[in-house]
């Protein structure tokens, strides 16, 4: 049976918090920054080659579409806060 520390060695455990350049964003030189929840493992774009993350955008409504994120826009990570 799988221990629930298990994920902690993924690259992009699902569930945590990954903060990541937004492109989408006007601003130098990258744009803002967006937080995102992990939804699954990472996929490689078979027309870039590229490593994508699927997230749920930060305030997304249920059901809405993840979005995907290049692997080198990531710049942050941290366990996704429970509440108490």
């Amino acid at each position: 049976m799988p221990s629930p520390l298990d994920d902690l060695y993924d690259d992009y455990p699902v569930g945590w918090v990954l903060t990541y350049r937004s492109r989408r964003t006007p601003g130098p030189p990258f744009g803002g920054c967006a937080v995102g929840v992990v939804l699954g493992p990472p996929v490689r774009d078979s027309r870039t080659g590229l490593e994508l993350i699927p997230l749920a955008s930060a305030g997304a409504v249920p059901g809405a579409p993840p979005v995907w994120v290049p692997d080198r826009d990531i710049i942050g990570i941290e366990p996704r806060q429970r509440p108490s």
